[in-house]
């Protein structure tokens, strides 16, 4: 009889008996399932219908007609004896060998023995013999015959068991068959039986229920088509080597052929990822990439130029490519399928490596959002990647140029073509545009170049236009520029037009040390490429030190600088303050992106009179506002609330957003509240508003009474407690600071406050 044996691995079973540690089979009852472990129970199935039996519903009990003919057969007086059993199985059994019927004998006596020693009686374990005989002849007929082989003949037992039944799978086992238990609910018809696990050992699984597809509905040779091709996937490997050869001028490096980029290594191959972002002399900039698309043309290069957005896949291109689906995996494998572009399947099998990663990181709420996703992107592949690929030669690398905005799946879809053997350029004079990149579902390892302005709207050049000039002496100037404020510490008078503001944490005995300090010498002031990272005070100071008002007030006289607005009261901005936006916002809003150009072309616009650096810095962070969702409650009305108030903005104040410089002194609002009035959600808008420009903000409240706490999330600014609280303090007139020309008719402006 043959040993049971331990599982290591449960791919185990499918070992042939030769290559086991010892001769042995397995028996295993599995609780429960998962994914995995259905599929292995339809290859154990599999196997079971070719070499073994498959048993789903109760086995047929032999009819009287059938105990008649089984009686002739076994003697009239049964006793359990082993030679008897023998003969008794040998005429029985006659297909088997002389040593299967040795096999199959044992075993049937060994478990009605082990049936007697529990105390069973000799007519009970007579029918349980009959039974076996008939089982074997009827039912196992296709185990037993090829058992004492190499390949162990397989017994797969679904659902419920009756004792019977149990019995009958113990006595397989030991004749040399491997069985298999599965219930996917609960093993408790089998532990009647065995409660001591002697026959068979265990493996839970962590579902305990029905599957909606049963294993036998599986499609093995699917799986394994789908196992071999995510093989061939995970083992593709371009040897790409993106920008580290790049030295120079990409705009010049873009002509070399492959071989030339890197000579010392002549198996890579060397390929470009640059992001292209902000705009310097127009003129100069518009005729750099008019010319850079003629002469890629005139020199045969291969060129997609997708302006503006990708558009959406036609209707054709949709029904080229359609499938259906039942689950995630279904459409990852489908898409995966679809993707035939090149003659090199190297490059297939990449764009699917990465294809089946980025559809793996989609968040969706259902299965219809993922085969839409997944859809656009494998028309888009199509539609693109069969251009760049027709008679690809890796001397030649093809060309992607994306000009203009992006969203999330078109930055993924432009990372993806910089995985392959392109050169990818994506070029926006709107640094903004640039920002979706981060969002990505493909890691960026694009170079950036950054170039000074930013500006939104401008089409890819058509034509060339006429430039302008450079003296010798401009020239100079401009190259010492780069000499001396390059990474260098120090900073040309406005060198930056756009900043990020942090807002500090600090101790209450630090704000009047840091107010007024420089930006650039501020803690975690710094410059990230062209960007001014602005650290900047916004509090709350409650209360009045050791309650000595006029060292309070002497205290507020001490932070007032040049570049101060004060404000004695709230409410600042009244609700009913004319505005001659409030009624026409809707037109300038689409869902919460501003339409920018339309805003600076309508007669309504004040901000005309500033520069245009000035202005696009303002309207950037307008937009900063409503993207960031700062303002408490987040109503539906108030991305339109903080359009209108922010293109309402007092000159005073316009004025110092114009004259701030990031790298220097910081323009402050100082407001002293002493009563019970609230401000409005307007005054919150505008303050926080100008936390982002950069400002640094004090709201002195001697009475601890709330007032930005209803608008303005508290994470957003620090709160002090100085000391016990006054009311009814009076507020005298400020002295204004000193050192600035004209000054008291620019305070007699400064200090008014808002009717």
């Amino acid at each position: 009889m043959y040993n049971l044996l331990t599982l290591s691995n449960i791919e185990d079973y499918f070992q042939v008996q030769s290559k086991r540690t010892k001769k042995g089979v397995y028996f295993y009852r599995i609780i429960g399932y998962d994914e995995e472990t259905l599929k292995f129970f339809r290859k154990y199935q599999t196997s079971a219908q070719r070499k073994g039996t498959y048993i789903n519903q109760t086995i047929k009990n032999p009819d009287m007609e059938d105990i008649q003919y089984l009686s002739t057969i076994i003697r009239k007086e049964f006793e359990l004896n082993e030679n008897n059993i023998k003969q008794e199985v040998g005429i029985w059994l006659k297909f088997l060998s002389a040593n299967q019927i040795k096999l199959v004998s044992e075993s049937i006596y060994e478990v009605l023995n082990e049936l007697q020693k529990k105390g069973i009686n000799i007519n009970i374990l007579k029918n349980t013999y009959i039974k076996f005989l008939y089982w074997l002849k009827y039912k196992f007929e296709n185990s037993i015959k090829y058992i004492d082989q190499d390949e162990v003949p397989k017994i797969l037992y679904e659902g419920d068991i009756g004792k019977n039944e149990l019995y009958m799978l113990r006595v397989l086992s030991l004749a040399g068959c491997d069985v298999m238990y599965i219930n996917f609910l609960s093993e408790e018809s089998y532990i009647k039986f065995d409660g001591e696990s002697k026959y068979s050992m265990r493996i839970v699984k962590e579902k305990r229920q029905i599957p909606q597809v049963h294993f036998s509905k599986i499609d093995l040779r699917a799986i394994e088509e789908k196992e071999n091709m995510l093989k061939k996937i995970n083992n593709a490997k371009i040897n790409l080597n993106t920008n580290n050869w790049l030295t120079g001028d990409f705009l010049e490096a873009i002509y070399k052929e492959n071989e030339t980029r890197n000579p010392q290594n002549l198996l890579e191959i060397n390929n470009m990822f640059i992001k292209y972002i902000g705009i310097d002399n127009k003129e100069e900039y518009n005729n750099r990439l008019y010319n850079l698309k003629k002469r890629l043309i005139v020199k045969g290069k291969k060129i997609i130029l997708i302006e503006k957005q990708i558009e959406n896949p036609t209707m054709e291109e949709v029904n080229k490519v359609r499938f259906s689906y039942k689950n995630k995996e279904d459409i990852v494998c489908q898409i995966m399928q679809k993707i035939d572009v090149s003659k090199d399947e190297n490059i297939n099998n990449i764009i699917k490596k990465e294809i089946l990663e980025i559809i793996n990181k989609y968040q969706a709420q259902n299965l219809a959002q993922i085969y839409n996703f997944g859809l656009k992107l494998l028309c888009w592949i199509e539609r693109y990647c069969k251009k760049l690929f027709l008679n690809y030669d890796k001397r030649q690398l093809p060309i992607l140029i994306y000009y203009g905005t992006c969203n999330k799946i078109e930055a993924t879809f432009v990372c993806l073509m910089a995985k392959l053997p392109v050169d990818v350029i994506y070029i926006s004079p709107n640094k903004m545009d640039a920002e979706k990149f981060k969002e990505s579902y493909i890691t960026d390892n694009a170079k950036i170049i950054e170039l000074e302005k930013s500006i939104e709207n401008m089409e890819f050049p058509k034509n060339e236009v006429k430039e302008r000039a450079s003296t010798v002496a401009y020239s100079a100037e401009r190259e010492l520029d780069q000499i001396l404020y390059n990474d260098t510490g120090m900073y040309r008078n406005k060198q930056f037009k756009t900043c990020k503001s942090i807002t500090l944490k600090t101790t209450y005995e630090e704000i009047a040390i840091l107010w007024k300090e420089e930006a650039k010498f501020r803690p975690s002031f710094k410059v990230e490429e062209n960007m001014v990272v602005v650290p900047n005070i916004f509090a709350k100071i409650c209360g009045v030190k050791n309650s000595d008002g006029s060292e309070y007030l002497k205290s507020i006289q001490d932070m007032i600088t040049e570049d101060t607005i004060l404000i004695r009261k709230f409410p600042y901005i009244k609700q009913d303050a004319p505005n001659e936006f409030r009624n026409k916002v809707y037109k300038f809003l689409d869902n919460e992106k501003i339409k920018i150009e339309e805003i600076k072309k309508c007669k309504e616009y004040k901000y005309g009179f500033l520069n245009n650096n000035t202005q696009d810095y303002i309207l950037s962070k307008i937009q900063e506002m409503i993207n960031l969702k700062l303002i408490l409650p987040n109503e539906i009305a108030i991305n339109q609330k903080i359009t209108y108030t922010l293109l309402n903005i007092d000159k005073q104040i316009l004025r110092m957003i114009q004259q701030f410089d990031f790298t220097k002194n910081i323009p402050k609002i100082i407001i002293i509240d002493v009563d019970e009035e609230i401000p409005t959600v307007e005054d919150c808008i505008l303050l926080l508003f100008l936390n982002l420009i950069g400002f640094d903000i004090i709201i002195y409240t001697p009475t601890g009474y709330q007032n930005i706490e209803k608008y303005i999330n508290s994470n957003l600014y620090e709160e002090y407690q100085i000391g016990d609280y006054i009311y009814n303090l009076e507020i005298p007139k400020f002295k204004p600071a000193k050192g600035r020309s004209n000054k008291q008719n620019f305070f007699k402006d400064l200090f008014k406050r808002r009717n």
